[in-house]
């Protein structure tokens, strides 16, 4: 609620329209006694309180997609990963945490996946990872 455009912007995915937004939502004094209204009533907004990724297979794990699949698209294993708290890259680095790797993996990914010792978890490993079996 206090924080600034500049403190907003350094958190991951937040730019300056956004920040803007935020900065003026709590400038709002209307937004701040309906938040006011709401703690009275019991809501707590302490940042301990909230567990977002609580439970989530994925979490905190960056995720590189390659190659082709059988069950799902591309466009659907990300949605699959960021439903279950994890994040897609279009590259592969030492952050990665594994490559979900289908048919047809492009060499080069396969031999910067070995020299970094990230590994590769197929379509079928990754469905039961997250709980959905066929």
């Amino acid at each position: 609620m206090k924080a600034d455009i500049d403190q907003l912007t350094n958190i991951h995915e937040i730019g300056p329209r956004i920040a803007a937004s935020i900065v003026s939502f709590f400038a709002d004094e209307e937004n701040l006694e309906i938040i006011g209204r709401l703690k009275k009533k019991g809501i707590n907004f302490s940042e301990e309180s909230i567990e977002v990724s609580d439970g989530l297979v994925l979490d905190k794990k960056i995720i590189v997609i390659s190659g082709v699949f059988d069950k799902h698209s591309r466009e659907e294993y990300k949605e699959l990963i960021e439903n279950n708290g994890g994040k897609c890259s279009s590259s592969i680095s030492g952050s990665t945490s594994f490559i979900l790797a289908g048919r047809n993996m492009g060499s080069s990914k396969k031999e910067k996946a070995a020299e970094l010792r990230i590994p590769l978890v197929s379509e079928t490993e990754f469905l039961k990872l997250i709980g959905k079996e066929y």
